[in-house]
């Protein structure tokens, strides 16, 4: 989650257009670094401003009106369309702006984001673009003024000054949409046949230069479907994609230009490179999809922990009560029997705590693999001792080992997969029944097979046995956090092994381990 917002915040900060968030009644609450700069304020001082402190004097009681109107029914818009929209620096200095308003509720409060670009440039141009046409139109008028006094071809220049007016005209046109258009990327203009005519910018990586056809340009597999976006563009139609190329992901928009009668002479491709933008889409799916796995984790542990814990409390809590009750020195047989519930139910918690404190460490990478040699045949023998004390009445221990005796390995982690395994196979299996430990060393691998003659596990739900708080819907009546194999499948993993399971319902269950020989070394995780 805090990863998720210091991106947002990157991407506020860095953002190359000014962001100002303002509330209803038009206070400033929050502005980027561009946005400051773009007004000339100094850091934070932006803040707790009206958001008429930056519209020119002789419009702001108008824009109280707007902004009123906006909250009335606000939308994702473009700001005074069809309007010279302008700003007013910290020294009085008006320069023009474009807007683009979004809105959202935090907290039941409405704000809204104001989006802010300086187009004093494009204004520039636009007036540059505007003088040098009426500079060719001086020019034009004045050839023709010469030509008319002189009377020397006057069809001919005619003719010839009505041609130079639809060239600029087509001329003027052109350089407006390449200004409005230009992108982070490329613009292209190509003809009725697709043939490149213009090309501008960092764009699409073609193998060859700017000449040639576009078609031809983009490979194979994309062809058909982008030539079909230019043909609907060819009929009036704007047209858009997204190009994957060489790791990079681009925006692609098409725009018919026509110059006489509305017919479509040429098409102007604008190719936008979007590639940062995607991965910060990404990034920000995997944090709310891990956001949302940890709430569905914590809310699954409140569930599982207040349901595992009432049991054995409620056993310590009568077991104390009656022990009180057996004063007498003749009654300690009954008060050794509760004391031992009570043991077990303090026992059964400090599993469950352990559960939950390995796997705390596991999900932090917190786990070390210290790798020493053992003695397998008493190391194994010496679990299955310590776990004689639980067996259910009349169950036995079948232990065969086979192959080598030493093998290196970390035994801590060992021990505990051990410990987990035996003991849901006590568990599981019912009284006057058999627990079988095979294990065998050969060529540097260590085979362990542990097999219960239990109740089993339904197929369907073999393959998500593994997965944390996971279980079998046979199993609910039996205590358990669900987190064990969870955390056996994690110690296999550490140890660089495998781990199998073959069950059938009513028959048994069987886990396999393969474990390979490791190196006298320390490894983190």
């Amino acid at each position: 989650m805090d990863s998720g917002i210091n991106l947002i915040n990157e991407v506020f900060l860095a953002a190359s257009e000014g962001i100002i968030i303002s509330d209803k009644k038009g206070r400033i609450i929050s502005a980027n670094p561009t946005a400051e700069r773009m007004f000339g304020y100094n850091t934070g001082e932006l803040e707790n401003m009206l958001i008429e402190d930056l519209v020119p004097q002789s419009i702001r009681d108008h824009h109280h009106a707007h902004r009123s109107q906006y909250f009335h029914q606000p939308k994702p818009r473009p700001m005074g369309i069809g309007m010279d929209l302008f700003g007013q620096k910290r020294d009085g200095n008006v320069f023009p702006i474009e807007i683009s308003l979004s809105h959202f509720i935090q907290d039941n409060q409405p704000f809204v984001a104001s989006f802010i670009n300086d187009i004093t440039e494009r204004k520039k141009q636009q007036e540059q673009l505007k003088q040098y046409a009426n500079q060719l139109e001086e020019k034009v008028k004045e050839r023709t003024q010469e030509l008319e006094h002189l009377n020397l071809g006057l069809r001919k220049e005619v003719m010839d000054r009505r041609a130079a007016e639809l060239a600029l005209r087509k001329s003027q046109k052109l350089y407006e949409l390449i200004a409005r258009n230009f992108p982070n990327g490329a613009v292209n203009v190509v003809d009725k046949e697709f043939n490149i005519l213009f090309r501008e910018g960092k764009g699409l990586k073609f193998d060859t230069d700017e000449q040639g056809n576009y078609i031809e340009l983009i490979p194979p597999e994309d062809q058909d479907y982008i030539k079909n976006c230019l043909a609907e563009c060819q009929k009036g139609d704007q047209s858009t994609w997204e190009h994957h190329l060489d790791g990079e992901t681009f925006m692609v928009h098409a725009v018919p230009i026509s110059f006489d009668q509305n017919i479509s002479e040429q098409i102007l491709i604008v190719e936008e490179n979007i590639t940062e933008i995607k991965k910060a889409e990404q990034e920000t799916r995997k944090l709310l999809s891990r956001e949302r796995e940890l709430n569905e984790m914590k809310s699954r542990f409140v569930s599982m922990a207040s349901h595992e814990f009432r049991t054995p409390l409620s056993t310590v809590l009568s077991s104390v009560n009656l022990i009180a009750k057996y004063t007498e020195s003749d009654q300690q047989e009954k008060r050794d029997k509760h004391l031992n519930r009570i043991r077990a139910s303090v026992k059964n918690l400090t599993e469950i705590l352990n559960d939950f404190l390995s796997l705390e460490k596991l999900e932090a990478g917190a786990i070390e693999c210290l790798m020493e040699e053992v003695d397998m045949q008493a190391f194994t023998q010496e679990v299955i001792d310590d776990l004689s004390g639980i067996k259910k009445t009349g169950q036995k221990f079948k232990f065969d080992h086979k192959g080598a005796v030493i093998f290196t390995t970390d035994p801590r982690l060992l021990k505990n997969v051990l410990i987990n395994l035996i003991s849901n196979a006590i568990k599981y299996s019912p009284e006057n029944s058999a627990v079988d430990i095979i294990q065998e060393i050969s060529e540097d691998t260590l085979n362990i097979e542990i097999k219960d003659r239990g109740m089993g596990i339904p197929l369907e739900e073999q393959k998500d046995l593994f997965q944390r708080f996971f279980r079998a819907k046979n199993a609910f009546n039996i205590q358990g956090t669900g987190l064990g194999l969870h955390i056996v499948d994690k110690y296999i993993s550490l140890l660089s092994g495998e781990i199998k399971l073959e069950s059938e319902e009513g028959k048994g269950t069987t886990i396999k381990i393969l474990l390979p020989n490791g190196t006298k070394e320390t490894t983190r995780h």
